[in-house]
């Protein structure tokens, strides 16, 4: 999967750690790109409609990645726990 510039430069700021956010996930590519470069453990992504929501978890789920995405139908930051993540990303 090739990322466009804009998802490049958003995953090049992200710091290591054990746990990110990605609001606003959109199709899910950010979250499985910290996954896939190891900057994060575990990523919970997050987005406001149902639709895209489902789309990355359908690619999510094509990647074998379930284990370590979580994909969480939230408005924000809503359905995220305090100091459940370490980094967040809100790009959208």
């Amino acid at each position: 999967m090739e990322l466009s510039l804009r998802m490049e430069q958003v995953i090049a700021m992200a710091e290591t750690c054990s746990a990110a956010a990605d609001v606003g996930c959109d199709h899910g590519y950010v979250a499985m790109e910290l996954i896939r470069r190891k900057i994060a453990e575990k990523v919970i992504a997050m987005d406001v409609r149902p639709g895209p929501l489902s789309r990355a978890q359908e690619h999510i789920e094509r990647e074998h990645l379930t284990g370590q995405i979580q994909c969480r139908l939230s408005d924000g930051l809503e359905k995220l726990q305090p100091e459940e993540v370490q980094e967040i990303i809100i790009a959208g």
